[in-house]
């Protein structure tokens, strides 16, 4: 991990160095979310905005899953050492790489219909700009805590959810003392407060179910792709830090996955 975070350019670069790319609707398109928008309209309403009840909870529904015994409950310490040999590093700066582009060209869409978007920029080949104070190519805290995820895996030769919650900690406080906010959702910036104030993740006195835990687990699911078991519990572990609604950790999972 360590090795590969040389080679990725730092965070003040990488929206200077992304390259154009030209993606079609079929390789942007979240095929879950998608698929259950379209079995369930009336889950959503106006512009894109869920209803109380989230699009996970009804695929659950739709496959008879009543109970938690999907997800993991221990989170492994210190595991044998993912063999770091060049095809793996390339797949995981192929994943940074194309989280980030994917981040900069999808932020400035980001809640629009697909209408909206259609109007405004018609069909998105490249990077836009929604407004005067958003540069095209900026990305956001997906390609941040990406990064923050996989220097944690790089820090403690496995996935440990204390130093990710440590990470997190140091991160809202900074923002908080006038540092730039990389795009970091109120949710986020909600539990890193408490974080910073000593509160232990374990016992955040909410339970998020929006989508911070999947935005970060790309680098999970490239390194432990060969231990499907470990890719769960550690994607589950990233999630519960901030985000420990059943719907927000199953998010995580299959994003990893």
């Amino acid at each position: 991990a360590a090795a590969v975070l040389g080679t990725f350019p730092p965070e003040s670069t990488v929206n200077d160095t992304l390259p154009t790319l030209i993606a079609s609707p079929q390789t942007i398109d979240n095929y879950l979310g998608l698929a259950i928008l379209r079995s369930h309209p009336e889950s959503y309403q106006g512009n894109h905005q869920p209803t109380h009840q989230a699009p996970l909870s009804l695929l659950f529904q739709q496959l008879g899953i009543t109970d938690q015994s999907w997800c993991p409950t221990h989170t492994p310490k210190n595991p044998e050492p993912v063999p770091l040999d060049a095809a793996v590093r390339e797949h995981i700066l192929g994943s940074l790489w194309g989280a980030a582009i994917g981040d900069a060209m999808g932020g400035p869409i980001e809640f629009f219909t697909l209408r909206q978007i259609r109007e405004k920029f018609g069909e998105v080949t490249s990077y836009v700009q929604r407004s005067p104070k958003r540069r095209p190519g900026k990305t956001s805290d997906d390609t941040f805590f990406n990064l923050a995820v996989l220097r944690c895996l790089a820090q403690t030769h496995g996935f440990d959810p204390d130093t990710f919650a440590a990470s997190i900690a140091q991160t809202v406080r900074g923002i908080d003392a006038g540092a730039s906010n990389p795009g970091i959702g109120p949710n986020t910036i909600h539990a890193g407060r408490l974080l910073y104030a000593g509160v232990d993740w374990r016992n955040l006195p909410f339970s998020y179910d929006t989508c911070g835990g999947a935005i970060r687990v790309g680098s999970i699911g490239v390194m432990y792709h060969a231990q499907p078991e470990l890719s769960k519990a550690y994607a589950a572990a990233s999630s519960k830090v901030t985000h420990s609604h059943p719907d927000a950790i199953a998010g995580a999972i299959a994003a990893a996955a």
